[in-house]
């Protein structure tokens, strides 16, 4: 006689098989997005981290709602996946799709924006772009792409800005994005690395003020010098 829950243990295990068959890695562009600061963040009222968070999944809607000219979206939500962990965004987008650096671009610059002026105090994104495989839905992110992503942002990132890697300096949509449209990178003469553009000119001065109030703090050393690299950027 069967056991019943063995049973039920296969039908669920075989329903699971069955849903993902046929599906796998897809070479992708990819960002990781590691929110900074989280562990004083949290201790804030629950309303000012769903704030960040609904930042983010604003953004995804609002882009999936702009459409070019024929009536399809810009980035529709099939194309651009998110997913939340903890206290960092993944986004991916399949690099056989048109423009897909650049809209990987874009949406990053607007998440990075907007958790800028989510709350009182500016929140920052630490990041790191790559290229490569990866397996993303709304649950589940796994791959070499994502892993090549999150050493970039944190073995070279670093500071406050989220850095291509330079192993796709070759790579020829983003040779074709820096000719055509590359506004949103800039280049840290600190180190050569492009990053994503963030010292807009109407926060420049709550970014100096706030800066120069945690320099005059009693945080740790490492901390400071980042907001001592945030002055220079926005100085130069």
């Amino acid at each position: 006689m069967t056991d019943p829950l063995k049973q039920i243990i296969r039908d669920v295990e075989q329903g699971v098989a069955k849903k993902y068959a046929g599906q796998c890695y897809r070479d992708s562009y990819v960002a990781f997005l590691d929110i900074l600061g989280m562990k004083e963040l949290i201790k804030r009222p629950y309303g000012d981290l769903r704030a960040i968070f609904n930042a983010a999944e604003s953004g995804r809607e609002l882009y999936s709602r702009i459409q070019i000219p024929g009536g399809s979206p810009f980035i529709s939500e099939e194309h651009l996946k998110m997913t939340i962990m903890s206290d960092a965004l993944v986004l991916s987008i399949d690099s056989e799709i048109g423009y897909a650096f650049s809209k990987l671009i874009g949406f990053s610059s607007y998440l990075i924006s907007s958790l800028l002026n989510a709350l009182d105090i500016p929140v920052f994104l630490r990041g790191g772009i790559a290229r490569g495989p990866i397996y993303q839905d709304s649950n589940t992110v796994f791959g070499p792409g994502l892993v090549g992503a999150y050493t970039i942002e944190n073995n070279v990132a670093k500071s406050m800005r989220c850095v291509v890697s330079p192993d796709l300096d070759q790579d020829t949509s983003v040779q074709e994005y820096l000719i055509t449209s590359g506004c949103a990178l800039v280049v840290d003469p600190e180190d050569e690395l492009r990053f994503i553009d963030f010292a807009k000119p109407d926060i420049c001065d709550r970014l100096k003020k706030y800066s120069s109030e945690i320099l005059e703090s009693d945080v740790n050393g490492s901390v400071k010098e980042k907001y001592r690299w945030l002055l220079r950027y926005i100085e130069k």
